[in-house]
């Protein structure tokens, strides 16, 4: 009896400490189909629907700058959960997505799972996904 309670512990101390109780992923982004060769690519990435596409309400957020046809960045570390990120090229490096006097983005913009909006800004519901172990993602420009 003795045993087999050691031989438990063990084995339950071996699950543990595996990946199973990993409690932070880490995520990587493609941002591709970029055609203006310009700028910066600006990174939000929110973690509820309440601060979603609001400037400074990001979770966590990054500038990459434009070197080519496509970006990587990562983000490590980052907590289990629901997310939807959401990008612009910066053309002119303002901080901010410039837009037409109707609202319409003049600079190229896109969001996870590729949502390609037709009248109005995104939900965090069409844009979000589940973090549950590392992922990578790749976001195609609207141009």
């Amino acid at each position: 009896m003795k045993f087999e309670t050691i031989l438990a512990s063990v084995l339950l101390s071996g699950l543990s400490s595996s990946h199973y109780n990993k409690k932070t992923y880490d995520l990587e982004i493609d941002i591709a189909n970029i055609k203006k060769q310009n700028g910066d690519i600006a990174i939000g990435i929110f973690n509820t629907a309440d601060g979603f596409l609001i400037e400074g309400k990001e979770y966590k957020s990054k500038i990459v700058k434009v070197e080519g046809s496509s970006v990587h960045c990562e983000f490590r570390d980052l907590p289990g959960g629901n997310y939807a990120v959401a990008v612009f090229q910066d053309e002119n490096r303002d901080k901010k997505l410039n837009t037409s006097f109707t609202g319409l983005p003049k600079e190229a913009y896109g969001f996870s799972n590729n949502f390609k909006p037709i009248i109005s800004k995104p939900k965090f519901r069409d844009t979000q996904f589940g973090l549950h172990s590392d992922k990578k993602i790749t976001i195609d420009l609207i141009n």
